[in-house]
């Protein structure tokens, strides 16, 4: 990199219009999708990286009636391991970061470890938690299935398309 100096290629925001084209075009097994949805929803809510999304344990999570404390114990920002909490509010039907993981766990039987699993051969859901690697593809995956070009977007879109939103809103930047 230092060497030919080029700039790293910038991948497109995921924002709200292809927000809500992948989630609509979603495929695959009842599972599949509702693992993607919460994967998805909850990445873009919190603007959370690929490795925090993984690193996720249902003990990070706290439930309450208007939003959900999600607890990051470590990040490439907090590389000590402070941790710090993200509050995720509730959204619109459809929409909602905090239904889509409580739909997740329910339907994956998850009570304790990681929150986000991979699946074995057979479909079942393993004990083991999610690389970074298939977030990535798990957001690639529904930008194609929405008819998009998947080459353009990334695991890092989601967080990418969380300030991208929030700037729209009127949000300042440090915010």
């Amino acid at each position: 990199r230092r060497k030919y100096a080029r700039r790293p290629k910038q991948k497109a925001p995921v924002d709200g219009k292809v927000l809500r084209a992948m989630l609509k075009a979603l495929m695959g097994s009842p599972i599949e999708k509702a693992r993607a949805r919460a994967v998805i929803l909850l990445g873009f809510a919190g603007a959370f990286r690929r490795a925090a999304l993984c690193a996720l344990d249902v003990s990070d999570l706290t439930f309450h009636e208007d939003h959900m404390d999600v607890l990051i114990r470590r990040d490439k920002q907090d590389q000590e391991g402070h941790g710090r909490v993200v509050g995720v509010t509730r959204g619109s039907e459809g929409l909602c970061p905090i239904h889509a993981v409580q739909t997740w766990m329910a339907v994956a039987g998850i009570t304790d470890g990681p929150v986000f699993r991979a699946f074995k051969k057979d479909g079942t859901v393993r004990e083991d938690a999610l690389s970074p690697q298939v977030v990535a593809l798990i957001v690639k995956r529904a930008v194609a299935d929405a008819g998009l070009n998947a080459k353009t977007y990334s695991g890092h879109s989601l967080r990418a398309g969380h300030v991208t939103e929030a700037a729209r809103r009127g949000a300042r930047l440090d915010e």
